[in-house]
């Protein structure tokens, strides 16, 4: 069986149409219509792609049934992944646009029953409004400028046949709006001209002018006219947003009905960069179509990159709910389906072939220990991938990736034309024959000389080789192509792929029979090898880490290789150079791992570190840290020595001894040469001006990094096997790792460190230091100390430790942290806070000050000094002053100033101006104020009795102040509204003499007689007033209904002056029941107001009989008689006269009212 008879397509007569590429556009040309149908015929709609049209389908018929907001999709995947394949058969399969020969899109693709329904439901939804189904597709990099809105008005322009510039297509559309676009197109066909040309020059055709006019002559007088009107279609700039969705609806509509729409826009994220204005734009043109139109536009768009997986892009996450993530696995199916899919007959022979009989053992062993290595999930897929090698598609996968740094080298020869090549290749040989792994070269030749990716003189002998006749030189040629591919892979890799240019990798990739035994193939590889290093001199060969590999050799890279062997000569011949490089990087790696250890010690399990010492001669000095003193065959120390010098250090040393011995100093030293020649040699050449020189510069570049690693891995080696030795001479033996030796004689070394450390070793440290801040003495029942603090074992040592001088507080935490302590800050802290707040610590600041009771400033404890208390305070003190304040007696000595706070507010509240008692200085205030701290507290506990008794007489004359001051303020009132009644002269001689007695507190009180006397007689006085008042009234309006005029004015009148005269009735009774009432009425009316009121009744009396008279004679003229005293007949008479000529003067204008 031959491999062509295995294929369910015959490779002879099938082509790749679309050259492996998919292309986002109008298929308006044959040739893009039968590039279409190959697609559509070649379309695998599984995994993925079936998962993404069915997801973005189903989203948009569910947002169209219901008249919603469209869903727009993100299609992502690398490139090369199929986004672009799948959104163009997503636009074919949209319309459904019948083919010449008339069969249909969604008939030729193999459709799942999960998006063929939904696409049906789309049909549905669309019948039922009575709308078709349209598209358009392209990328916005086809559009104009910069102004997003008219790329996508280009892209849909030009798939509704209407002209892709915007300035066009408005134009067009407006002919065809005015009803003239045929005759205009008939009139410019009749002179050879096509009216899609002439839109062009718009604005200066005179073909195009004068059609126009002849088709409609009433738009200008003239060319002229009309070109000028025709400008308006030439726009600069951006569309705007109403404008944009116009012209949106213009162009898809039909019949003036918006159809159900699909827009593709490929290649989004290309457009948008890094721009986040861009994407903003994009933003607002994807909602307004996703928004409007009722929701029956549908966008879907494509990129490379996830959403979330840039700053950029992330502004859109809102915009695409919908969003496809494709893979490399849908590109293995489609392979599978595709251009590799078998007949069923085929399976039986691929089943044995691959089979462990068969060549599985073979695939198996190739390129172990590598990245691209045979999986176990391979086999699943040899006989569906066949003839490609599922390692040799990773490796040519990595070859793409590092030939091509932008990507488009992958997009455009993807593995589907990969793939399609090839199996053209191997078509006519015997089944077991494939491709050989060299095959990537020759794909991707070109690309790499013009690139400069390969050297000329490299890539020359490469074609010289593969031209030649004999079948040595093609061999070599390959061998040569292969070193080149993988030299590249690993060159260009940032981490170890595991790969090597050894003949084993190289004749893995090279084999191309899987059924012929490779120890053949093999020892011709290795003989090739040899003779292109020997003879040809077109490679070199180099030693790394026990492994022969080879390296592309330049007439370049051959100085290159050259100065590193120089190099190499020269650190051989110094010892001293390359030892002190392993010292270097073994004291490196060892500070390293022991930097990261940490040792928990006691119950509180505080943290412990150790600290490297590497002075071969001189031990560590001790501190707050575990020493380990490191040591090693390269200094010239051996292991003995090292146990002789733990053995005399004794069994309470705390240092760590530790040994590293050097088995395999020799292969150490032969990595550390090649990498430090390496190392000079890059130095020596710089960066390379020519690919020769880049070929040689990434060979030494690799050469470096494996001996690098080389240098690591022994060193890591040397120092897991590394002596641990404890202080006395015991060796630790348990532990399978160095971490655990250490640890384990960490352990035991911290306590031999820090021995006084079970004394503060607890838990809770940090909550007690919070209770002791606050002045708690009881704040060690935190840790589970119930006696008092000075009695906690920690506590007694400080104290001890203090003795009778005065210590700096970072010096106490420094003491007490260090060893043979090792307690931790929170802990010396909160025992400092505690025994100052039992009074057991006397803490004066840096400035001379004593620290106050119950204010423990944590920030102030270094610069401040501490000393034990010389007069701690009695139980009975406290309790004392827990007494008189009402507090806890712990609280005692941070809160006696608030009692003296206390009795200084009172002794200001008992006294004052007049009529308050006089302010006398009290000698035992005074006492109390100038005391402080526990001398205070001594002296308030001796005199408590009289303070307390102090305190409280001076709280009762205060609350007799408060509650006799508002009476003497209403009093004063009182009195400014007595100047006229006999009783104001006594009652305001008593006030005056309460005042100058101050004697607002005496008993029995004398402020409330006064006030009532004086409120009685106001009452008094008020009451005859207001009664005065309202008899007058009463006989006023007697007089008023008496008059003949009065009676003669209906009700309304007679109201209405009443009102204008303030008489319609009488003042209130005023209320004098309380004395609040009485102040307030006579605030309102006194007694001199009241008369005031009475006296002016007559005056409104007479305003209201002459408004009467008025009302009846208009011309009535008001004669008030003169005030006489009259003693006799005569004087009765000139009165009499007086009041005659008066009237007699005033008649002749109109009657006269007296």
């Amino acid at each position: 069986m031959i491999n062509r008879e295995v294929f369910e397509r015959d490779i002879d007569s099938f082509s790749l149409e679309n050259q492996g590429v998919a292309k986002v556009d109008e298929a308006l040309d044959d040739q893009q219509r039968r590039t279409l149908r190959f697609e559509l015929e070649t379309f695998v709609c599984k995994g993925h792609y079936e998962e993404g049209l069915r997801r973005i389908f189903e989203s948009f018929t569910e947002s169209l049934r219901r008249d919603h907001e469209s869903p727009p999709a993100w299609v992502s995947g690398f490139f090369g992944s199929g986004k672009s394949h799948l959104v163009k058969m997503a636009r074919a399969l949209w319309t459904n646009e019948a083919f010449p020969g008339g069969r249909l899109p969604r008939d030729i693709a193999r459709l799942p029953p999960s998006v063929s329904d939904s696409l049906a439901e789309i049909d549905t939804l669309a019948r039922q409004r009575k709308v078709e189904l349209r598209a358009a597709s392209g990328t916005l990099s086809q559009g104009e400028g910069d102004s997003i809105r008219k790329a996508v008005l280009s892209i849909v322009f030009k798939a509704l046949g209407l002209p892709a510039k915007y300035d066009e297509a408005r134009a067009l559309l407006w002919l065809r709006n005015e009803g003239i676009e045929d005759t205009v197109r008939t009139k410019l066909h009749a002179k050879d001209r096509q009216l899609e040309r002439e839109l062009r020059d718009l604005a200066v055709s005179s073909h195009l002018h004068d059609a126009i006019l002849a088709a409609k002559p009433g738009l200008a007088r003239d060319a002229f006219e009309l070109g000028d009107k025709l400008e308006k279609f030439s726009t600069t700039g951006d569309v705007g947003q109403a404008d944009f969705l116009n012209f949106f609806a213009e162009a898809v509509s039909s019949g003036g009905e918006m159809p159900i729409f699909l827009l593709v826009l490929d290649e989004l994220q290309q457009y948008i960069a890094d721009s986040a204005d861009r994407a903003m734009r994009v933003q607002e043109v994807i909602e307004s179509l996703s928004a409007g139109f009722h929701g029956r536009v549908l966008v879907i768009a494509t990129g490379q990159s996830a959403l979330n997986s840039t700053p950029v892009l992330s502004k859109l996450l809102g915009r695409f709910p919908v969003q496809v993530q494709l893979s490399d696995s849908d590109v293995e199916e489609v392979l599978r389906e595709t251009v590799l899919k078998k007949k069923a007959s085929a399976g039986k022979a691929l089943g044995n072939l691959f089979s462990p009989a068969g060549c599985l053992g073979e695939i198996a062993g190739h390129l172990h220990g590598s990245a691209f290595a045979h999986r176990r999930e391979d086999e699943d897929n040899l006989g569906s991938s066949y003839p490609l090698l599922p390692t040799r598609q990773r490796l040519w996968e990595r070859v793409l990736a590092t030939t091509d740094a932008t990507g488009t080298g992958v997009q455009l020869r993807s593995q589907l034309r990969l793939a399609f090549d090839a199996v053209r290749k191997s078509k006519d040989a015997a089944l077991g024959h494939i491709v050989g792994g060299d095959f990537i070269y020759d794909e991707i030749r070109m690309r790499l000389r013009q690139s400069s990716q390969i050297s000329t003189e490299t890539a020359n002998a490469i074609d010289r080789l593969d031209a030649a006749a004999d079948d040595r030189s093609r061999l070599k040629a390959r061998a040569l192509k292969v070193v080149f591919l993988l030299t590249r892979i690993t060159g260009n890799s940032a981490q170890d792929t595991g790969l090597h240019t050894d003949p084993q990798s190289i004749a893995d990739v090279l084999i191309d029979d899987l059924m012929a035994p490779s120890a053949a193939l093999r020892g011709q590889v290795a003989a090739v090898l040899d003779e292109l290093v020997t003879r040809d001199r077109l490679l070199m060969r180099v030693s790394a880490g026990g492994l022969d590999e080879y390296r592309l050799q330049t007439r370049e890279s051959a100085d290159w290789f050259a100065y590193q062997r120089g190099e190499e000569d020269a650190l051989r011949s110094n010892p001293s150079a390359y030892e002190s490089k392993i010292r270097e990087q073994l004291l490196q790696m060892a500070g390293e791992k022991i930097r990261r250890l940490t040792i928990p010690q006691g119950a509180s399990r505080e943290i412990r570190r150790l600290k490297l010492h590497t002075d071969a001669n001189a031990s560590p000095k001790i501190e707050a840290e575990i020493p380990v003193w490191l040591r090693s065959d390269v200094d010239g120390t051996q292991a003995k020595e090292v146990l002789g010098d733990a053995a005399r250090a004794g069994i309470n040393s705390a240092i760590l001894f530790a040994h590293v011995a050097l088995p395999r100093k020799d292969e150490l030293v032969r990595a550390i040469i090649t990498r430090e020649a390496a190392d000079r040699t890059l130095g020596h050449f710089g960066e390379a001006q020519t690919a020769e020189g880049q070929e040689a510069r990434n060979a030494l570049a690799k050469q470096k990094r494996d001996a690098e690693t080389r240098v690591n891995d022994l060193i890591r080696q040397a120092l897991e096997q590394a002596q641990i030795i404890q202080g006395g001479g015991q060796v630790v033996e348990d532990g399978a790792t160095l971490d655990d030796r250490l640890k384990q004689a960490a352990t035991d070394a911290a306590a031999r460190l820090f021995r006084k450390f079970g004394l503060a070793d607890a838990n809770g440290w940090d909550k007690a230091f919070n209770d002791a801040e606050r002045g708690l003495v009881n704040a060690l029942e935190k840790i589970g100390h119930q006696e008092t603090a000075e009695a906690h074992p920690a506590a007694q040592e400080i104290l001890q430790r203090l003795g009778s001088s005065a210590w700096r507080g970072s010096k106490l935490r420094e003491e007490f942290m260090g060893e043979p302590y090792g307690w931790s800050q929170d802990a010396v802290d909160a025992l400092l806070a505690v025994l100052f707040a039992a009074s057991q610590l006397r803490i004066v600041n840096a400035a001379g000050s004593a620290w106050p009771a119950g204010r423990f400033n944590r920030r102030d404890v270094a610069a401040s000094s501490f000393s034990r208390e010389t007069a701690p305070l009695s139980n009975e003190e406290k309790r004392a002053i827990a007494r008189l304040v009402r507090c806890r007696p712990d609280e005692a000595e941070a809160r006696a100033p608030e009692f003296v706070a206390k009795l200084r507010d009172a002794q200001g509240r008992a006294t004052g101006a007049a009529p308050r008692p006089e302010a006398i200085a009290n000698a035992l205030i005074d006492e109390l104020a100038a005391t402080s701290g526990r001398d205070l507290v001594k002296r308030l506990a001796k005199v408590e009795k009289a303070a307390g008794q102090l305190l409280g007489d001076l709280e009762a004359k205060a609350a007799r102040i408060a509650q006799r001051e508002p009476l003497w303020r209403q009093l004063a009132t009182l009195l400014e509204y007595t100047r006229d009644l006999p009783e104001s002269e006594p009652i305001t001689a008593e006030r005056d003499a309460i005042l100058r007695g101050r004697l607002l507190i005496d008993e029995p009180d004398k402020v409330d007689p006064l006030v009532n006397r004086a409120a009685d007689a106001l009452r008094a006085a008020l009451n005859h007033a207001a009664e005065t008042y309202r008899r007058e009234y009463g006989q006023c309006i007697k007089e008023l209904e008496a008059s003949v005029e009065w009676g003669k004015l209906p009700p309304e009148d007679r109201a209405a002056i009443l009102r204008e005269v303030q008489l319609s009735s009488p003042e209130g009774v005023p209320r004098v029941g309380t004395l609040s009432e009485l102040i307030a009425s006579l605030a309102a009316c006194s007694p001199q107001r009241w008369s005031e009121k009475r006296h002016a009744l007559r005056s409104q009396l007479a305003r209201a009989l002459t408004a009467a008279a008025r009302k009846l004679e208009p011309t009535v003229q008001p004669v008030t008689p003169p005030r006489r005293l009259v003693r006799s007949e005569a004087d009765l008479d000139a009165w009499l006269a007086e009041v005659r000529a008066a009237v007699l003067s005033k008649l002749p204008a109109g009657p006269v009212q007296l």
